[in-house]
């Protein structure tokens, strides 16, 4: 059994991976400038707020997760601009819930993919709201080990979301603030992706790529994030690099080799998870053996841009799988498919009871994720301490992951048992 990497002690005191908490310290609030009138705004939300000057006012991108950041980033906008927003862009529907208290009254257009708006409103009335919560540690304590290592969403903040006023898909041209705007592909995690190039200032603005792997399983659910509409709109960019690229999430990059090199890294690695979970399946692989199969090969993995911070390739796996072969994972048991409840019933009874189960899981030689199972089967029998050692399996393996994705989701399900 290889040896887990121990958690290290982040800035404000939490335990993480050491990959994590070095991440961390590059997540500092920041307004960066790009180049003569282009600008991001950098570690104040999830993801990026960019600022673009026009010949009559300013083009902002994406505009956070709530009111409360859409004043900030106009506080923000502010330090640097004082022209009167003209447009707000929407690169998807994630980041669109400052809109209102960024333009304070400035009177703009709202572009956006035509299926945005009807997104969100689905999403509001789903299950995501509680999913994302764990995903980002939104319910996380302030403080102390298990705080956050990267900003939480202040999700139960007001939203000040406004949909488009103006619709657009790939393909179209547009002229706003006195600039050329190209709208191309963008579909990553949801299907309302747009990317936009601006040919005067050689840059594209997008939510195609990060400095991390990309995150195609998502574990605060949503639809199937199918990869062929990335990898095309990710090809092209290969094929066509601008000078500047500004990211919805990740610091902002330059230099066409630069930045044709980021995006080749992230198709390369995609294509490859991929086409393996095709290949496997077309032999008739199972759901469970595609996930114990497929790999990233070691010069992918190791990979400076390919650090499993944010998705991971073993949630991609699953999801890619997942995706293409329907909800039958192919394994003849699923056939009869059995109740985790009624599961651990048969466990107990077959050890002679739940304590057996504890002790067996309280075993320190034994597989975390076997331990996790019998403590969880324990705990459903009512085994009270099978309930602690649950959380505790939970939290260790949280302290250990690489991804503050499954670190958030692990710590925050821990501390509700």
């Amino acid at each position: 059994m290889t040896k887990p990497i121990e958690p290290m002690i982040a800035e404000q005191g939490q335990l993480g991976h050491p990959d994590l908490v070095q991440h961390r310290l590059r997540l500092q609030p920041q307004v960066i400038p790009i180049c003569d009138n282009v600008w991001t705004i950098f570690g104040v939300s999830l993801a990026n707020c960019h600022i673009i000057r026009g010949s009559d006012g300013l083009i902002v991108i994406d505009t956070g997760h709530s009111g409360s950041e859409g004043t900030e980033l106009r506080r923000l906008i502010r330090s640097v601009c004082s022209e009167p927003v003209r447009a707000v862009l929407y690169t998807h529907l994630h980041y669109t819930r400052g809109t209102a208290t960024l333009l304070d009254g400035d009177d703009a257009v709202i572009i956006g993919h035509p299926q945005l708006d009807s997104n969100i409103q689905r999403t509001s009335r789903s299950f995501s709201g509680q999913r994302n919560i764990l995903e980002t540690g939104a319910s996380l304590p302030q403080s102390g080990s298990d705080a956050v290592i990267a900003p939480a969403p202040q999700w139960r903040d007001a939203s000040a979301y406004l949909p488009p006023t103006h619709t657009h898909l790939p393909g179209d041209g547009i002229r706003v603030a006195g600039v050329t705007i190209e709208i191309q592909e963008g579909c990553f995690d949801s299907d309302d992706g747009l990317a936009f190039l601006f040919p005067d200032y050689d840059l594209i603005a997008h939510n195609l790529v990060t400095g991390q792997f990309p995150n195609f399983g998502s574990l605060a659910g949503g639809r199937y994030r199918d990869p062929l509409p990335w990898l095309r709109a990710v090809d092209y960019v290969c094929k066509h690099p601008t000078e500047y690229a500004l990211p919805c999430h990740g610091l902002p990059r330059s230099g066409r080799q630069n930045i044709a090199e980021h995006f080749q890294i992230n198709h390369q690695a995609i294509q490859y998870l991929y086409d393996h979970v095709q290949a496997a399946a077309a032999q008739g692989a199972s759901i469970p053996d595609i996930m114990q199969q497929v790999r990233l090969p070691e010069q992918l993995a190791k990979h400076p841009l390919m650090r499993q911070i944010y998705g991971t390739a073993a949630h991609a796996v699953q999801a890619f799988a997942i995706g293409e072969m329907g909800f039958w994972s192919g394994e003849i048991r699923d056939l009869l498919p059995l109740h985790p409840n009624d599961e651990a019933a048969h466990l107990c009874q077959l050890v002679g009871g739940p304590g057996k189960l504890l002790e067996e899981a309280q075993r320190q030689d034994l597989d975390p994720a076997w331990a996790l199972r019998l403590a969880d089967a324990a705990a459903r029998c009512g085994e009270k301490e099978g309930l602690r050692l649950r959380a505790e399996l939970l939290r260790q393996a949280a302290l250990r992951s690489s991804a503050w994705t499954e670190r958030n989701t692990m710590l925050s399900l821990s501390r509700m048992a």
